[in-house]
């Protein structure tokens, strides 16, 4: 092949050397620019890297504390249904006790006139729960305005142990829905809030509180708290709190037995209440 003549001169050859030594200088230097820039993106990643390790192990104990916290709350929250929700003795001397201590409750702050002693009547069987009995019992009282709320406010939640046992369905479902579209992994902190006993946060309720909202920190979840918190957990600390609350720690009478209420009477004289009850309390049947 004949090469052109000007390719052969020594200008043109040396041109074209020094056009090959910069591409290959180019070349060299964005390569070494690929290098500084791996360089600069593995190193910090490998020195965070322990760090990452540490911080999962962390989460994993935690998580492991939060799981094992669960179980025990759920043992004891199992535990006192089978005692004192629905006892194996249809006796009532606990629920007995419990009215006597909100008759004193309720004359010290001048809610209640006078309140009949509790009618017990003989226990029987459920006819569609075989598991469980049942014992009739009845009561009268003359209340003043708030007194009546109180009375029936403790009927309705008979048998509540946690803090979930005197809120709405509702209201949990949005708490859960709230932390979920936050955080998942925080929902372990409400729930270890919603297992919490009620005597215990009721006595102390800014310690529970805190500790799940520095878990949950959005919005969603701070407006849907503080309207749980100011609405019936609030409910919860004015009639469970106080002296009567430790009154009802100290004599063991919360949490009360399961009850129904069958008839409801209200009538109403001035600013007092005149109430006529009939409810039943229910025990588990002897095998």
């Amino acid at each position: 092949m004949n090469v052109p003549s000007f390719l052969r001169h020594p200008v043109t050859l040396y041109l074209f050397g020094c056009v090959l030594l910069l591409f290959s200088a180019f070349l060299l230097a964005e390569h070494a620019a690929a290098v500084r820039q791996f360089t600069t993106l593995t190193f910090p990643l490998a020195a965070e890297i322990p760090s990452l390790e540490r911080r999962l192990r962390v989460l994993e104990d935690q998580v492991q504390a939060a799981e094992l916290q669960a179980m025990l709350a759920e043992a004891a929250e199992e535990e006192a249904v089978r005692v004192f929700v629905f006892p194996s003795d249809p006796a009532v001397p606990r629920l007995v006790a419990f009215f006597d201590v909100l008759r004193d409750d309720l004359l010290s702050q001048r809610l209640l006139l006078d309140m009949s002693e509790l009618t017990v009547g003989e226990a029987s069987g459920v006819a569609d729960s075989p598991d469980f009995r049942r014992v009739p019992l009845s009561l009268t009282a003359r209340l003043r305005p708030g007194g009546l709320e109180r009375v029936l406010w403790f009927l309705d939640h008979a048998g509540a142990v946690t803090v979930a046992d005197v809120l709405l369905p509702e209201e949990i479902d949005l708490l859960l829905l709230r932390a979920e579209e936050e955080n998942p992994s925080s929902i372990v902190a409400l729930e270890q809030f919603l297992s919490t006993d009620v005597l215990r946060y009721v006595r102390e309720p800014k310690p529970f509180e805190e500790q799940v909202q520095r878990s949950l920190v959005g919005d969603g979840f701070r407006v849907a708290f503080a309207g749980v918190r100011d609405g019936y957990l609030a409910t919860a600390r004015s009639f469970l709190g106080g002296r009567f609350g430790m009154a009802l720690e100290k004599e063991r009478l919360w949490p009360l037995r399961a009850m129904r209420i069958l008839r409801s009477d209200v009538r109403m004289d001035g600013d007092v209440h005149h109430l006529s009850l009939d409810f039943e309390a229910y025990s588990r049947a002897e095998s």
